[in-house]
């Protein structure tokens, strides 16, 4: 009947197939791989697959071209387009780059490992060290490989076309073992060549087609098998049957099956008591054989299980009992759930012994087992096969105690984990090269410097990716020497590389040699510092660093570096030329010992401390050089400071200025002689007034003396007194005018000094003088001199651009720096601006009017505004200049306040309690008329006064005193005797004659340094010429101590 149906089909579809138009045509690969696919003793293809795709093919449309060829030639072929299609081909995600698949599986296969009977595999272990067959392209054989790689196990490989000459290969004794898909395994061994427990690689089979193309078959194929799946009776399950279960497909053999069991039945009975004693005896050898595995399976430390599909023990052996600590009686109880953590998925465990049961077995895996009787937990492996117990279908499970193998594997994992932690915190490539410059190892940063990820670049080939092209043949040549030991390996070196974008990174490498048991070079490993940026800045530095000495050696100024500890690291050529000192000497030596500084004030702990407060520090000193001759020089101080504002040094700037100070210092005393022209008008005319004053009223006193007017005489006196008066004032401002050299500051009023200054200049003036200074003026500590000085210099300014007549106005005011914007300090400062009213300043030179020398008059020297302004700097102020032209300029002056306030001693009027009787006074004064007048004024109030000419005979009264026992009280002393001995010269001796003695220094110069320090020269009191009879009553009657 199935003949029948089967002829039926055969025709109907040969019918259609001459109705139909052919489609197109399919070229199909045809390789050996018997039964699924190959060609037979005709020459024709056939096979399973052969026999499905002519189903689909007639049913279709399709026409059919069959070529034969080796699987890896047909396999290239599938990949370039050459054939359509290629049955039986394992589906695999790394394939489908390359193929498309259809849908549905046609069946499932996997892959084993055959050997003969003789050799004893029962493990991957079991092959080290021996030869197996795989064929070329073939999926079971890539993943066979995978596995030994990981197991580490050294196995040579040896290739073949087909899945036959592996099998041949096996029984010549040429390969130990061999690599084939199940069905094709069991389709070509026989007695001698046998699987070995060794299973893996489960795959679904189905047909592959060149990328892109044939999608309309594909889908034709799939209809085919869904369809057929779902009908019992179909082609397919024919097929199916045909290929796996071998059952008997025509009439004559159905009919020869019958008489063979009708002959069976017949002889049954006549053999029947030949077989039960057989049958006894064959039950005493399994019942032997029973105990003798029995005995096997009990010593075997691995648990045991036999259960059922659902799980249900039903048999267990000794290794069981002792790993799960129960006694078999118990664990017969039980299912194999109760043997299971909580945390396990029985749902799970169920899908793979229905898996087992379907397939024969699963990989093994692992699972969390449970004692019963305490409930302790562990780890175990398992490996499940379906095995045949009593006539039912079961599963024998092997169960491993891999606890303490987990404990390591985590162990080693934390450690592994930890370590590459730490490999990726490190800021340089770690890189590992196999034998052959392949990339086995290499951490992050590293593929970071390279641009890639990490996965990328496992594989890669270092010498032919990663190093520049024009150096790969030598470096490739140095490694493969290292490798087979003719070279060395340099522990370090330098070199470039090239990253994925084509760009160059030198790295300096550390290398070493990783070696075997047997002292073989398995591995170079090799940790690189990315150095190109160090690198580019080193030349760069080094190019900077040339530019440098090149400006050093060509600039005017000295530069002399010091370290922290004051010790000379550089000193260029105009150092060298201003000092006279050679830069060999000067290097290493300390600042302190190298340089002679004149002045002894300077102290260069106190100016460095400036330097670290400040940043900086600029001013003027005298130092010797190696010759000898002292010269001035300018200097500015900084600080060097590393990336993190560390202080590494100090840099020290200098030029020598002595001849343009003797030059300023001379323009100086020109511009004071220019400013008297300004001067002689008023001061004669000022002088013309006192005296005549005076001479009238001495004119005045004859008159009254004739007339006897005694009374009227006093009060001719006191107008004399006040004339008399007005005239020191005069002599004073003179003085102040006149004045130079170093600054002396103290604590002054600066309205009085801008009111006595710009009366005294402009007296005679076609200017008029407004003066706007409000009360509670801050004091400024400063040389009072020097400041007027500069108010001079600007009020000569504003005369000579308002010749016709003007307006200067000067005002000054408290005020209060909080800001960054100003050169100075913040703080405190008294701001004084004087304003003209003349042309104004173009701004075009606005910019220059501070420079020395710069000046915009025919008879000018530019000195004026430069020496002010730096008399302001001095004075630790600011200056600056506001013009308008048509309108007028305007100098602002700030000058910082004092921090303490000098009581301004106030005139008082004289009062007339002098008592000297018994009191002895000494007068030294070269001039007569000063001592006679002071020894008659003092005389007037009952003082003993004796006068000397100079120091040599004030000390022989003073010594003759001391032997009279008839000691002094007070001694003036004056500081200047021409041709004699002054104040100085004899004060020293004076105090050790007597301590008693009140001394007071006298000199008509009231800005003699010994009259602002006398206490530091010795002496108890000063006063200035012209005498105040009030600042003489005060000395008079003030204790010394």
């Amino acid at each position: 009947m199935r003949l029948a149906i089967f002829l039926f089909l055969i025709i109907g579809s040969y019918i259609q197939c001459l109705n139909a138009e052919i489609k197109n045509i399919i070229k199909v690969g045809v390789y050996f791989n018997k039964p699924l696919i190959f060609v037979n003793s005709k020459g024709e293809p056939d096979g399973f697959f052969i026999d499905i795709i002519k189903e689909v093919a007639r049913e279709n449309n399709y026409q059919l071209k069959f070529i034969n060829d080796k699987w890896p030639i047909l396999f290239n072929k599938l990949k370039n387009g050459e054939i359509d299609i290629l049955p039986c081909v394992a589906y695999g995600r790394e394939r489908l780059e390359f193929f498309d698949f259809n849908k549905e599986t046609i069946f499932t296969n996997w892959g084993m490992v055959f050997a003969r009977k003789e050799n004893a595999i029962f493990t991957v272990s079991d092959l080290q060290g021996k030869r197996v067959g795989v064929q070329k392209n073939d999926i079971h054989s890539k993943a066979v490989i995978d596995i030994i790689k990981n197991f580490s196990a050294d196995v040579k490989f040896v290739y073949f076309d087909k899945y036959d000459e592996i099998i041949n290969n096996i029984k010549n004794y040429k390969i130990y073992a061999g690599v084939v898909n199940k069905l094709v395994g069991y389709y070509l061994k026989d007695r001698d060549i046998v699987p070995t427990p060794i299973i893996f690689n489960p795959v679904q089979i189905k047909i592959a087609s060149t990328k892109g193309k044939n999608e309309d078959f594909l889908k034709s194929i799939d209809k085919w098998i869904k369809n057929s799946k779902s009908d019992e009776v179909s082609k397919y399950y024919i097929l199916y049957n045909k290929l796996f279960f071998n059952e008997i497909n025509s009439e004559k053999n159905y009919w020869i099956f019958i008489i063979i069991i009708i002959g069976l039945i017949t002889v049954f009975s006549g053999v029947y008591l030949i077989l039960q004693r057989i049958i006894y005896n064959k039950t005493v050898e399994l019942s032997n054989a029973y105990n003798s595995v029995n005995t096997i399976l009990n010593s075997i430390k691995d648990a045991i299980f036999i259960h059922d599909p659902d799980g249900k023990v039903l048999d267990v052996n000794e290794g069981m009992l002792r790993m799960y600590k129960v006694n078999k009686e118990d664990a017969l109880k039980c299912t194999i759930e109760d043997f299971s953590s909580g945390r396990m998925n029985m749902n799970k465990a169920r899908e793979i012994w229905n898996e087992v049961v379907e397939k024969g077995y699963v990989e093994p895996f692992e699972w969390e087992a449970r004692r019963p009787l305490d409930n302790a937990l562990f780890d175990v492996e398992v490996l499940l096969t379906k095995v045949t117990y009593f006539g039912k279908t079961c599963i024998l499970a092997s169960v491993r105690d891999i606890s303490e193998r987990k404990k390591l594997l985590r162990k080693i994992e934390e450690e592994s984990s930890r370590f590459q932690k730490y490999i990726n915190l490190v800021q340089v490539i770690v890189l590992a090269l196999d034998v052959n410059g392949n990339i086995i190892f290499i951490n992050e940063k590293g593929a970071e410097i390279l641009g890639y990820e990490i996965y990328e670049l496992y594989g890669k080939n270092w010498l032919n990716n990663f190093i520049l092209p024009k150096d790969r043949e030598k470096v490739r040549d140095s490694f493969d020497k290292i490798i087979n030991g003719e070279l060395v390996l340099m522990e370090y070196y330098e070199n470039y590389i090239i990253d994925r974008y084509g760009e160059k990174k030198l790295i300096l490498w550390h290398n070493s040699l990783i070696k075997n048991h047997k002292g073989e070079i398995e591995a170079i490993l090799s940790s690189g510092l990315d150095i190109t940026n160090e690198r580019k800045f080193l030349n760069d530095l080094i190019l900077e660093k040339s530019k440098f000495n090149i400006m050093l050696e060509s600039i005017g100024d000295g530069v002399i570096a010091i370290d922290r500890q004051r010790k000379i690291i550089l000193f260029n050529k105009m150092a060298e030329n201003i000092t006279f000192l050679n830069s060999e000497e000067a290097i290493g030596k300390k600042l302190d010992d190298f340089l002679i500084f004149v002045e002894s004030e300077l102290v260069l702990d106190e100016l460095f401390n400036k330097v670290e407060k400040y940043g900086r520090y600029h001013s003027e000193t005298r130092l010797k050089n190696k010759q000898g001759k002292e010269i001035t020089i300018e200097y500015v101080i900084t600080k060097m400071q590393d990336e993190n504002s560390n202080v590494t040094g100090y840099m020290l700037i200098f030029k020598d200025i002595t001849k343009e100070k003797m030059i300023e210092e001379e323009m100086l005393r020109i511009e004071k002689l220019k400013s008297l022209s300004y001067l002689a008008a008023g001061i004669a005319h000022d002088f013309n007034n006192l005296l005549a004053a005076i001479i009238n009223n001495i004119h005045l006193m004859e008159i009254y003396l004739k007339d006897k007017k005694i009374n009227e005489i006093d009060n001719i006196i006191s107008s004399v007194k006040k004339v008399l008066d007005n005239t020191k004032g005069l002599t004073k401002q003179l003085l102040t005018f006149s004045k130079g050299g170093e600054p002396v500051l103290k604590v002054e009023s600066i309205k009085e000094l801008i009111e006595q200054t710009a009366t005294f200049l402009l007296r005679g003036s076609k200017v008029k003088l407004k003066i706007i200074c409000n009360d509670g003026i801050y004091y400024v500590k400063m040389d009072k001199d020097q400041i007027s000085q500069v108010l001079q210099n600007i009020i000569v300014n504003a005369l000579d651009v308002m010749k016709d007549g003007g307006i200067i106005e000067i005002s000054c005011q408290n005020t209060i720096i909080n800001d960054d914007i100003y050169p100075v300090k913040k703080g405190k400062y008294v701001k004084i601006s004087i304003k003209d009213s003349g042309p104004g300043i173009p701004n075009e030179v606005l910019d220059k009017i501070f420079d020395p020398f710069f000046t915009t008059k025919e008879t000018g020297n530019g000195l004026g505004l430069a020496i002010s302004h730096s008399i302001v700097m001095k004075h630790k102020g600011y200056m600056s200049v506001e013009t308008e032209l048509g309108v007028g300029t305007t100098f602002h002056i700030y000058l910082p306040a004092a921090e303490e306030k000098e009581n301004m001693q106030s005139k008082e009027e004289y009062i007339d309690d002098i008592d000297g009787a018994g009191k002895r006074i000494l007068i030294m004064d070269d001039e007569e008329s000063i001592r006679d007048s002071f020894k008659l004024i003092l005389e007037c109030y009952n003082f003993t006064v004796d006068c000397v000419r100079d120091g040599d005979e004030a000390l022989k009264l003073l010594r003759q005193s001391l032997e009279l026992n008839n000691l002094y009280d007070t001694v003036f002393l004056d500081v200047t005797i021409p041709g004699g001995k002054g104040a100085k010269d004899v004060i020293d001796e004076i105090n050790k004659l007597s301590r008693k003695l009140k001394t007071v220094v006298i000199s008509g110069y009231s800005d003699d340094p010994i009259l602002t320090n006398y206490q530091e020269y010795g002496f108890d009191f000063a006063v200035a010429k012209p005498f105040d009879l009030n600042e003489i009553e005060k000395i008079l009657n003030e204790s010394k101590y």
